[in-house]
């Protein structure tokens, strides 16, 4: 087993950014095999999963690039601007990124995901990449782009009108 001094030393990264980033990793390929082996797939591919898969792949672009990416394309997960009923798009600002799931038909619920960075906090670790942070909101309008979400105290929170269905913070 490598010492956190080998690590630090070899790669610039300490012990826990190498667990942060091998835990993302593996949550990573066990989404994407339950995309791609599981005979219900259909029935997990519901537009609140789309915008949750936007969100996390776009935390593993971020840990890799160090920025945000504004392309479906580039999250390399499979979705389509225009899929089942929902239109999927992304919009950045300074330090996060939304991802939309909106609605085409005005009976079904749009999504919002944000993702957004927070300076790293461990003591003695100034220069160590900022962490990202997640939450996913649930919308019964169809408009859910024309709301721009606030920061509270270092973090986004669902904006009026709609409601959180997941939220990750490490």
């Amino acid at each position: 087993m490598f010492s956190q001094n080998y690590l630090a030393e070899k790669t610039g990264l300490s012990l826990p950014i190498w667990l942060f980033l091998l835990s993302l990793a593996i949550a990573v390929t066990m989404t994407a095999r339950l995309v791609t082996d599981d005979p219900c797939r259909h029935l997990k591919s519901s537009p609140q999963n789309q915008v949750i898969s936007m969100n996390r792949a776009q935390q593993v672009y971020f840990l890799e690039t160090q920025t945000f990416t504004k392309s479906l394309t580039e999250l390399d997960i499979g979705i389509k601007p225009l899929k089942d009923e929902y239109r999927y798009a992304l919009r950045p600002i300074e330090g996060a990124i939304f991802h939309y799931g909106i609605a085409l038909n005005i009976n079904q619920p749009s999504y919002l995901g944000i993702v957004w960075t927070v300076p790293h906090a461990t003591p003695g670790e100034s220069d160590a990449l900022p962490l990202t942070r997640s939450i996913v909101c649930q919308a019964k309008e169809t408009n859910i782009m024309a709301v721009l979400p606030q920061k509270h105290e270092g973090n986004f929170q669902c904006p009026p009108g709609t409601t959180p269905v997941e939220t990750v913070f490490p």
